[in-house]
């Protein structure tokens, strides 16, 4: 009877998720229910630091040593780096003909209905588990018979248990498919040529009101550890996103400086109000934005100064954009700069190797 139950319960919950991910024939897959339909792909979020910190990964036997890493204050060293730089890299990989995939029509409706629907799914499968779950002891002399009942119930529960990983996982992707949807044409902006008055771009006003309501959503349906494992790392993916989105600026003034530097300023606020934590990686793109109002002479002595802080890459596109406003010596090259940019980050990290010795 338990097994017919729990079976039963566990299918008619699989279909309303596949009903989720697949509404009718018309529609589109929604993609972050799709994605983790690979088991490939929902392994990886369950060895991310983000679901290492959650406590009933340790329940669940899934914790890995990512709980153990150490905070870094380089970005790149983040214990969420590995799970932004995977998103990142899927996203990458999935435009076609020059378009990303991740349109209106295959993320999920901001709808109350549909987190609220997903979140109660969630905890239903998860107190079910918890109700079935037994005591892992066996009789050295029970029958064979009890024994092969004891094994279905086992897959039974672990089936469970997958459904509603799979279901909070989906809920993590979500809501930086969400991210990466409302800030899609400023994430391509290359001109920040802007005048003194400009507003903050109402796609980030977009973005904080659709974060803050689906928080509440989510706080009102599941539990704190839950909420909390749903919005970990969210803001170190959107600083990789600005980070990133800088290398695609060809023109700016220092009112388009203040205007990133204000957009970055507004999501850090907003994202603090919902995790009560300094989003710190936010803080990071900020100063990075920052950057880009001194001089081309002045960046080494900020990277000898302050050790570096950014990817080779990023201070490049750092240097490229000084130049581009022209504050630079006009009588040397952008070749030039650059070298003694990579002399001043060769130098820091010399000299902080030696300090360790």
């Amino acid at each position: 009877v338990v097994m017919g139950v729990l079976d039963m319960y566990r299918k008619s919950s699989l279909d309303s998720f596949r009903h989720f991910a697949k509404p009718s024939r018309k529609e589109n897959l929604v993609l972050s229910a799709s994605w983790t339909g690979n088991p490939v792909v929902t392994a990886a979020f369950l060895s991310f630091f983000s679901w290492a910190e959650y406590p009933a990964s340790r329940m669940a036997g899934d914790a890995g040593s990512a709980a153990n890493q150490p905070v870094s204050k380089v970005f790149s060293s983040s214990p969420h780096a590995k799970e932004t730089e995977y998103i990142n890299t899927f996203l990458a990989e999935d435009v076609a003909d020059g378009e990303s995939k991740l349109g209106a029509d295959n993320i999920m409706s901001l709808s109350e209905s549909n987190f609220t629907m997903l979140s109660c799914m969630q905890e239903s499968l998860e107190w079910t588990y918890n109700c079935y779950r037994r005591e892992e002891i066996r009789n050295d002399n029970c029958d064979v018979e009890e024994a092969a009942r004891h094994e279905v119930l086992d897959e039974l529960q672990h089936q469970v248990v997958e459904l509603s990983q799979r279901v909070l996982i989906v809920l993590h992707i979500e809501l930086r498919f969400q991210c990466v949807y409302h800030l899609h044409n400023i994430l391509q902006r290359s001109n920040y040529v802007c005048r003194e008055n400009d507003c903050i771009d109402p796609a980030i006003l977009e973005l904080n009101k659709c974060l803050s309501g689906v928080e509440e959503v989510l706080s009102a349906h599941l539990q704190p550890q839950k909420v909390k494992y749903l919005l970990s790392g969210l803001g170190h993916f959107l600083a990789s996103l600005i980070l990133d989105a800088c290398q695609h600026i060809q023109s700016l003034n220092r009112h388009g400086i203040k205007k990133l530097c204000r957009m970055v300023f507004s999501l850090q606020q907003n994202l603090t109000n919902l995790t009560m934590a300094r989003e710190v990686e936010l803080d990071r793109a900020r100063q990075y934005c920052e950057l880009f109002h001194l001089h081309a002479d002045e960046l080494c002595k900020v990277i000898l100064d302050h050790g570096r802080i950014f990817s080779d890459a990023q201070y490049h596109t750092a240097l490229r954009l000084m130049i581009s406003q022209g504050q630079c010596n006009n009588k040397a090259s952008f070749s030039e700069y650059w070298a003694k940019v990579k002399y001043a980050l060769a130098g820091r990290q010399t000299s902080s190797l030696s300090t360790r010795r």
